[in-house]
Formats: structure tokens, sequence, C-alpha cells
């Protein structure tokens, strides 16, 4: 059976861009879910669980990245991190993660 991949893009709206919280709150996401998430920028990519491989993305206002997940939970993955980064780096609610509130 193949494992199941999702692609996002997302343009960052954050007025810093990706920093260390934002990057440490990605990797974070990211291990909460059973998928494995690499995010792109132009050429360069970044494993979505680790904090300085996001980093050095440099990421800034208004710059494109693609999400790229696979795995069991790759679609929540890939939408929890997507969700964050148009949230400008915000904590997102849980029930907009797809968790459940209970």
């Amino acid at each position: 059976m193949a494992e199941a991949s999702v692609v996002r893009k997302v343009r960052v709206r954050a007025p810093d861009g990706l920093h260390m919280r934002s990057a440490a709150a990605i990797a974070t996401l990211v291990r909460q879910r059973n998928a494995e998430v690499i995010l792109h920028k132009g050429e360069q990519s970044a494993n979505g669980a680790n904090v300085l491989e996001i980093l050095t993305l440099a990421v800034m206002e208004g710059e494109e990245l693609t999400v790229e997940a696979k795995g069991p939970e790759a679609e929540l993955a890939a939408d929890a991190v997507v969700r964050f980064i148009e949230n400008e780096c915000e904590p997102v609610p849980p029930i907009c993660l797809g968790e459940n509130s209970g």
C-alpha cells in the first residue's frame, strides 16, 4: 500500500518570518503526528521536526513555503503547519488542528 502524501503551499505572513520560537512550534506540531514533514523554500528543504533545519531556510515575511507530508497522519500534520503559519505564527486553538476538545 502506498504511503499517503500531501503537499500544501503557504505564504509566511508573520512580520519576523520564521524565527526560533516559530520554528520550535512547527517542530513540536510535526512531532505530535505520525508523519514526516519536509518544508521547501525554493531549492532548499528542511525536516519539519528539526528546529535548526527550519532556521537554515531563513524564511522571511512574504515568502512562500511548500509543506510536504508523508505518513498515516500526513494531512493532519500538513494542515497544522499551514494553519500555524497562516495565523502569523501564533498558537492555533486545538480544535483548528483537528484535535478533540475533550
